[in-house]
């Protein structure tokens, strides 16, 4: 049975990331992308998720990209540091991102995820399309996209948290209050975060009791001392 894909991340190495290979490291020395590249494959894996996008026992998939191999060669490596993890190395030559602007680089970014994917994790043509949608709506929406990551429906309202990832690491969440015809009753950003992980951390779970709705914190160590979110809809 497949697992739902819960995240994308990536890193760096001089040689293959193989068995017995030390961890690779984060981006920044041998590739100059930006600080925050993270925030794209957060992107990517919220928009899979949501469309059910699963990968046999894999969870998290780590992009390893390294000059070692053939440029866009891509490779499923049987090194794994956890059962729900799986590295793929990507060859690529780091001239080729030193080279081009900024935004160009987001996009090289967003076109070798989209590439990794389908090569390496698409089964059939309906996955190679929930990919590449994915793809389109990052680089069409940019920092606008919202991604639906969290839905509590009752007897009155169907509420969701989306959450909305900026380009300089931070992130807001934005609850959305639709009545059962669809309307949307309220819709409000709900909270600031510094992190993709603490807007992760802010929206673990929804209560809805008629016009009140409370968005609560993940149950783990870090969001001990994160604090309850409470919306109070007008009565009429």
């Amino acid at each position: 049975m497949k697992k739902q894909l819960k995240d994308i991340a990536y890193f760096e190495s001089l040689v293959p990331i193989e068995v017995g290979s030390k961890i690779p490291e984060d981006l920044g020395e041998i590739y100059n992308f930006s600080a925050h590249s993270a925030v794209i494959g957060h992107k990517f894996a919220l928009l899979l998720h949501a469309a059910g996008f699963g990968i046999n026992d894999c969870e998290q998939v780590q992009i390893n990209f390294t000059p070692a191999l053939a440029d866009e060669f891509f490779e499923v490596s049987e090194r794994r540091l956890q059962r729900w993890q799986c590295f793929v190395n990507c060859g690529l030559d780091p001239k080729k991102v030193q080279e081009i602007p900024l935004e160009e680089k987001q996009m090289l970014l967003v076109s070798l995820t989209e590439k990794v994917l389908k090569e390496c994790f698409a089964e059939n043509a309906a996955e190679q399309k929930q990919i590449h949608e994915a793809a389109r709506e990052i680089v069409m929406y940019g920092e606008k996209l919202e991604i639906p990551y969290l839905q509590k429906n009752d007897k009155n309202f169907d509420v969701t948290a989306g959450l909305n990832l900026l380009s300089d690491g931070k992130s807001r969440v934005i609850l959305t209050i639709r009545d059962k015809q669809g309307r949307v009753v309220e819709k409000r950003e709900i909270a600031q975060c510094k992190s993709y992980e603490d807007a992760v951390n802010q929206t673990g779970s929804i209560l809805v009791r008629k016009n009140r709705i409370v968005v609560k914190p993940k149950n783990n160590l870090t969001a001990k001392e994160v604090t309850p979110i409470e919306i109070v809809l007008d009565e009429e």
